[in-house]
């Protein structure tokens, strides 16, 4: 059975992806086209804002409304922030450190001095480069589709 034939959005793109698995592949294409969507307007909004913006009042704005958001999220679902291991919290500490102010800090900063498709550009590179660590540490090889896709990010 071909799970796109009985989507609801009937998208091909599941057709180009057959290790496509799950209750519903057509539905995680939907969830990662409107993730790109989203980062897309993001990035723009963040461009304008950031001309007129200073850098901290700016992303201590986009953390306090992020951190709502997931808030948000987490009671919604039903789900605690308590009861986990002193290890988790710091793990989730460090993640918060290197990945949310580091990573997205930097980002954030150079909307103000460059084109947000260059920065978003310059965020995919990520997963090229993760993709070419796995290469070369650990023999995982990249499936067509996957090296396709990085050589669409590298080109820009």
């Amino acid at each position: 059975m071909r799970p796109w034939r009985h989507s609801p959005a009937r998208t091909p793109v599941p057709l180009l992806n057959r290790s496509a698995s799950g209750a519903s592949p057509t539905l995680g294409v939907l969830y990662a086209l409107g993730s790109a969507l989203l980062s897309a307007f993001y990035l723009n909004v963040g461009r304008s804002v950031r001309a007129r913006v200073s850098f901290w009042p700016y992303l201590w704005l986009i953390f306090l409304f992020a951190g709502i958001a997931s808030l948000v999220a987490v009671f919604a679902a039903g789900q605690s922030l308590t009861g986990y291991s002193p290890q988790g919290y710091v793990w989730l500490v460090i993640l918060t450190i290197t990945a949310q102010l580091v990573g997205h800090g930097s980002m954030n900063y150079a909307l103000a001095y460059v084109a947000a498709t260059f920065v978003s550009i310059s965020a995919q590179m990520g997963n090229v480069i993760s993709a070419t660590l796995a290469f070369l540490f650990f023999a995982e090889l990249p499936g067509p589709l996957q090296f396709l896709g990085s050589v669409v990010i590298i080109a820009g």
